[in-house]
């Protein structure tokens, strides 16, 4: 069947469609249309923070059973040091090797290095969105400083203003006025970067909820954001054992009332 002079032929619409792809690529051939935006779920991030928790407190009560014969205030006088040494192994065998905390790969999640993702391309992100390079080793040594030392500094000048009576010389109680004083401008220096650490946590929240990224303040310094391992697999979790775990509680809270 003969076109018309004013039709166009069949396959004007692929040649024109072939053209306007060509005119939105660069010069290096990398086209400039940003893939889909990656969302990764809020309640993944949260139920890995969670994992993590209870797998601390499964841990932390195996190793203080080490301890067991020793004596009980020798124990409770090294607790910050011994949970430091806890927290340090955890970080050791997970973010110091590349590789994510155990709750997160349980939720097929890990860490990306979202500062060197910003300055990338956006085809950087490949097809689905969770390309990308690992942390960095001035990440990991940063994340390492706020997971592990910090909590511990954190710990220990708490313990030490328990032990001094920092409240009962800012009260007034203590006869030595010098020390007194020392140790009202040292609390107050705690009560004001104390404040000022929830203030900020409660605004990373806030972000969190709103855009989906970087569900701790470390993260967000850090620049480490969680994304999935494998887009197209599910979470590797399983809740069969809750599950029936539940159901016998219940049971046995029925039979004993």
């Amino acid at each position: 069947m003969d076109l018309s002079p004013d039709q166009p032929p069949a396959e004007a619409w692929q040649q024109a469609r072939l053209i306007s792809g060509n005119d939105t690529c660069t010069s290096s051939g990398a086209c400039k249309e940003r893939p889909w935006p990656l969302k990764v779920l809020r309640s993944s991030q949260a139920d890995a923070a969670r994992l993590d928790d209870e797998l601390i407190v499964l841990l932390h009560e195996q190793f203080m059973r080490l301890f067991s014969y020793f004596k009980p205030g020798d124990v409770a006088a090294l607790e910050p040091e011994l949970n430091g040494v806890l927290m340090l192994l955890i970080f050791a065998f997970t973010v110091w090797r590349g590789k994510a905390t155990p709750g997160s790969q349980l939720l097929n999640l890990r860490y990306r290095n979202e500062y060197a993702m910003q300055q990338q391309p956006p085809q950087a992100c490949g097809s689905t969105g969770v390309e990308g390079p690992a942390l960095g080793l001035t990440q990991r040594v940063m994340f390492g400083l706020g997971y592990v030392l910090l909590p511990w500094v954190w710990s220990r000048v708490s313990r030490a203003a328990q032990q001094w009576e920092w409240e009962d010389r800012i009260s007034g109680r203590s006869s030595h006025q010098q020390s007194g004083l020392s140790s009202l401008r040292i609390w107050h220096v705690l009560q004001g970067l104390e404040r000022m650490y929830k203030v900020a946590s409660l605004s990373n929240l806030v972000a969190f909820l709103h855009h989906g990224t970087h569900r701790s303040l470390l993260e967000r310094l850090v620049g480490a954001r969680l994304v999935y391992q494998q887009p197209h697999m599910t979470r590797v979790i399983s809740f069969e054992y809750l599950n029936r775990q539940l159901v016998w509680q219940e049971l046995s809270e029925g039979l004993l009332f």
